[in-house]
Formats: C-alpha cells, structure tokens, sequence
C-alpha cells in the first residue's frame, strides 16, 4: 500500500512541540526534527512505502470490481468478475480513495481492451496488468506515482500509454516486450527507469530522457528495434546493455554528464554509423560496440590526449577504429 499521510508530519511536530516544553533531551529533540523532516520528504514524492493493513478483503462493487479496504481507509482494486473489453478504475468507492491496482489484478486477462485509471490511484503494482495480450489503450491520470515490475509485462497489442505526466519510478519489465508500443513521454518527475523495462518495445522509435534521471537499468531500452532518436538528458552512466540491439539507430550524442558506457551498450546496433562522445567518457566497457559494423566516425569533444585515456574494453574494434574527431562542440 502506498499513501501520504499529511497527519503524520502533523502529530509528530505536535509531540515535539510538548517534549520541548518538558525539557527533554537535545538528541531526542533533534531526532524526533529528521523523522517528520523524512515524512514530509515522502509526502513530497507522491508515495511513500508504507504498508497498512487489510481490514477487508474480497468486496464486491456493482460492476463487478473486487477490492479490499485497507486501514487507512483506502482502497486497493484486486480484480474483477466479468469479461467486458473496458476497465474504468474509479476515483472512490463507497466514499474511499482507490489508490492502487493490486499485484496481478488484471494479470492474463483474454479480454481486456481499453483501460481507464482513476484520479486517485498512485501505484499500478506488480504484474498488475501482465500478458494481457489484446490490451490495446491505457489511460492514467497525472497522480499516477509508479509503475510497478511487470506490469504491463507482455501486453503485445498495447499501442497507446496516455497520462503519467508525474510519473517518476518505472520498475524493471514494466513494459518488456510491449511490441506495439510507438511513443511514451518520459515526464521531468521521472526518476528511476530499472532494467529492462522497455526492453522489446520494438514499435518505439524516440526516446527523450528528462534531466533528473541520471541512470537506468540493464537493458533498459533493448531490442528496441525502431527506435531511431535518443535524447539522453544527463545521463551519467550507460548501463550494460542498454541499447543492445537497437537496429536502426544510425546516429547517437551521448549525454554530456556521461562517464561510463556500459559492456554491450550499443552491441547489434547495426546501422550505427556516427557517436558523438563527451570527454566526461572515462570507460567503454566489454563489446560495447560490438557487431557495429557501420561505425566510421567517432565525434570527441575533448582532446586526443583525454581520448586515449579512456579506458576501452575488449572486442571494440569498430569503436577504436573508427575514423576519431578530437575538440569536437556540440550545440
């Protein structure tokens, strides 16, 4: 479960306000000033981790909702009773907030079209969503926080992701192998991208990373086979894998805060012919250009001193010989 209790911070600083008054300790004092200072730090972020307990389980709404209530009195979606092709996930039910789609909730579903989440909900959870192979449309609101592993894990037909303009954590596999998927805005709130959780989106063709996000996953963005634009933002590492197998890029700038490319970063990215590298660059790691058979041209932006102390990892040919620009500028 996750929700921001405003009261909390609330009480807290009430029950400090009282101890003072009775001249308690300065280290409780001060201890007591970091726990409301960390719960207005998660109030901040949307969500937070904690975990309430279920008081009922198993509830049933008129359309066939199953929910339970948790007690804090909000409200977990956990499945549902019939097979229409639409979902709407409403904002309340019974004058409670639905705040999450639960763990596989709608997980394998065969008749699952379009989906519409309600206002309230932060979470969609683990696998939430997985293998719905006819899922086509989701729409989120703007309050959506996270995006669970797996939860769209397998939903083939899933073309349109429209909402999460806050999102800002999107776990591994989230959408692994969600081929139809052509276009997903990566909002300024994002955060964490973990491994793979685009990987197999073969119907992606531009990625334009915000500049909060400073690494992502292994093979974040793998196998995405169409994907033809990236814009890094301030990357500062490029994890293992994580364009592996991207066949159609043909130009990359990597990001200006880079200082690693990762083993097999850019490994069966066939059609590369050109990579523009910061001097920030202190490593390139294992095959990181490996079966880059087109690179002839690395732009550097720093000296030919700088770049041959970069350390450069086994069977990168293709990179190390390519044709080197040195104290090149980029716009």
């Amino acid at each position: 479960m996750y929700i921001c209790d405003s009261f909390k911070v609330k009480n807290v600083m009430e029950v400090l306000k009282m101890k003072s008054k009775k001249i308690i300790s300065f280290s409780l004092i001060i201890a007591m000033l970091i726990s409301a200072l960390a719960l207005m730090s998660s109030c901040t972020s949307g969500f937070d981790d904690t975990k309430y307990a279920v008081i009922s389980e198993n509830n049933l709404t008129d359309d066939g909702l199953i929910y339970s209530i948790y007690e804090n009195n909000t409200v977990v979606i956990t499945g549902r009773q019939v097979d229409y092709n639409e979902l709407v996930i409403p904002d309340e039910i019974s004058g409670r907030a639905v705040v999450e789609i639960g763990e596989s909730a709608f997980a394998e579903d065969e008749n699952l079209v379009l989906v519409t989440v309600g206002d309230n909900v932060k979470v969609i959870s683990e696998d939430a969503f997985s293998e719905c192979e006819k899922l086509a449309r989701v729409e989120v609101s703007e309050n959506l926080k996270k995006i669970s592993s797996g939860a769209f894990y397998g939903c083939l037909r899933l073309a349109e992701f429209i909402g999460a303009t806050t999102v800002e954590y999107i776990d591994e596999v989230a959408f692994y192998n969600c081929s139809a998927l052509a276009y997903f805005i990566f909002p300024e709130t994002l955060t964490t991208v973990n491994s793979e959780a685009f990987s197999g989106c073969a119907s992606l063709t531009d990625i334009v990373l915000p500049s909060k996000l400073k690494t992502v996953g292994i093979g974040a963005f793998s196998y995405c086979s169409s994907l033809t634009r990236i814009s890094m933002g301030n990357l500062e590492t490029l994890a293992d894998r994580i364009f592996l197998n991207c066949e159609s890029l043909e130009r990359v700038t990597v990001s200006a805060k880079a200082e690693k490319i990762g083993a097999h970063a850019f490994r069966g990215c066939s059609a590369l012919k050109e990579i523009t590298v910061p001097k920030t660059v202190k490593s390139v790691g294992e095959a990181a250009f490996a079966q880059c058979e087109l690179l002839t041209n690395v732009k550097y932006t720093g000296s030919e001193g700088s770049f041959k102390s970069i350390k450069i990892g086994a069977d990168n040919t293709f990179f190390s010989g390519a044709k080197i620009d040195y104290n090149v500028k980029v716009n």
